[in-house]
């Protein structure tokens, strides 16, 4: 068989854009993107940065304790804790994260935030 009639097998990635309903839009930004991520996003993530009392609990929390020093957090998701750390004067911040669309934004939020 000639090249143009052999096909390649891919594994099914289970994208954003693949989980839409045919004739949705899917933002580019998006499309190729884990779909349980951006799920996840949605369901956990959208509440949590907007839980304004989790958040100003958490800011009030680190004020004290950060200053000066190295922190370290695990789990980072998208960074919210590593730059109020970084914002209240922690010396140095470690932001680690499993998934690597959720630690790609860690790392655009840092910027955008001047870190």
């Amino acid at each position: 068989t000639s090249v143009s009639q052999r096909r390649v097998q891919r594994p099914h990635r289970d994208t954003y854009r693949s989980r839409l309903h045919k004739g949705f839009w899917c933002p580019p930004r998006l499309r190729d993107r884990d779909a349980g991520i951006i799920e996840e996003a949605n369901d956990w993530y959208f509440a949590m940065l907007h839980d304004s009392q989790r958040n100003d609990y958490f800011w009030k929390s680190l004020g004290a304790r950060v200053e000066g020093k190295h922190v370290l957090d695990v789990g980072a998701g998208c960074g919210l804790l590593s730059l109020m750390a970084a914002k209240l004067g922690a010396s140095k911040v470690t932001a680690i994260e499993a998934s690597k669309d959720m630690a790609g934004l860690a790392r655009h939020n840092a910027k955008c935030n001047g870190f």
